[in-house]
């Protein structure tokens, strides 16, 4: 490549784009994008001139240690064309891929607590019942292959999915209906993997199904009580916040809640991940702010493997004092260090991961819709 010279775009090294451009015609040929602990190049090409303006007609998009890969031909390019505003709002969900009984607000679901993962019984196409994880830590919802293997569900697509350990390619399929409880969820799209380092954690002559994720929690307020083991799905259309406890807002990082919160004095961004059956999972590169301002002690610790999607991940067990979520303080059992810098615990953003050890001890809303 005939690259003359390249502009960084600054902050440079967070989420930094990098512009190469080629010797003689000035074109841009190549872009580099740092996206958390990802890097991402594109290389443009088959430029055409349009108004005397050189556009390229076709792009190339791949990601470092990924399967991602994105590929864009151009057919024509025109300028000054006027579009309504709709054009580009974003596309209402569909009102009837849910169902609740007549007249009811909300459902109370029993759930069971598995080696510290939260189950529900979920029936897929009236046909196939199995138990499947509550994961708000996942960004879709995924069936284990070995559990829908005999319904013969036809493939629909293909995504990577980023997990704790790294990346897999999955293979989407579509189902005609979930039922959970007296809830019906019609017209589901999700993922489709081997799910065995979870399924072993499952207890014994249990039917394991999969993860309701991201997929689930975006369209109800859920409210999850441990002591009593249920769950209330509410129905969004007449939902009102409860009055008691208190609310904290978060944001969606790749569709899974984050929020602030302070460790030992630091701050940082937390995943909230029902699908952690372990307590606080800590992150190498907040590890690192961590023992430089000698806010925890690693002398001693304890191995600790951690399996989720993607690969599994060793850490180390370490004892630490609350975590600080605004103005309440939430008690800390235990909390592991991740060693692995693939997948999400190698982000560069995320701090780290609160698990179902730490979550169990309170009564849980989380409401995406609003």
């Amino acid at each position: 490549k005939n690259i003359g010279f390249s502009v960084n775009f600054y902050p440079f090294m967070n989420d930094t784009v990098a512009a190469a451009f080629e010797t003689g015609k000035n074109l841009h040929i190549i872009q580099f994008a740092r996206l958390d602990n990802l890097v991402v190049s594109t290389e443009l090409s088959e430029f055409k001139s349009v108004d005397d303006i050189l556009f390229p007609f076709y792009s190339l998009s791949t990601a470092e240690n990924t399967p991602m890969l994105t590929e864009v031909s151009v057919d024509s390019v025109a300028l000054d064309i006027d579009f309504d505003d709709s054009f580009f709002s974003r596309p209402n969900l569909p009102l009837d891929d849910f169902n609740f009984p007549a007249d009811s607000i909300s459902v109370t679901i029993p759930f069971k607590l598995s080696n510290g993962h939260v189950m529900v019984y979920v029936e897929i196409n009236g046909v196939k019942k199995g138990w499947f994880i509550l994961d708000t830590g996942a960004s879709a919802t995924y069936y284990d292959t070995k559990f829908v293997s005999e319904l013969g569900l036809n493939p629909v697509g293909e995504l990577p999915s980023m997990g704790l350990g790294g990346f897999e390619q999955i293979q989407l399929v579509q189902v005609d209906s979930l039922n959970i409880g007296l809830l019906t969820l019609y017209d589901q799209t999700a993922g489709v993997l081997p799910l065995d380092q979870l399924a072993a954690q499952i207890q014994k002559k249990t039917v394991f199904g999969g993860l309701l994720g991201y997929d689930f929690f975006m369209r109800f307020p859920v409210k999850f009580d441990f002591k009593k083991e249920e769950m209330t799905v509410y129905n969004p259309e007449n939902f009102n916040l409860p009055e008691n406890g208190f609310s904290h807002p978060f944001h969606l990082s790749m569709m899974i809640p984050t929020m602030e919160a302070e460790l030992n004095g630091v701050k940082g961004n937390f995943i909230i991940d029902l699908g952690n059956a372990l307590g606080l999972i800590i992150h190498p590169k907040f590890s690192e702010k961590l023992i430089a301002l000698s806010a925890i002690d690693t002398t001693n610790l304890v191995d600790q493997s951690i399996a989720g999607i993607g690969l599994g991940v060793a850490g180390r067990i370490i004892k630490v004092e609350g975590l600080q979520i605004g103005a309440h303080k939430l008690n800390i059992p235990e909390a592991i260090l991740a060693e692995s810098s693939d997948g999400l615990t190698g982000s560069w953003e995320i701090a780290g991961n609160i698990g179902t050890k730490v979550l169990e001890q309170y009564s849980i809303l989380f409401d995406y819709p609003n």
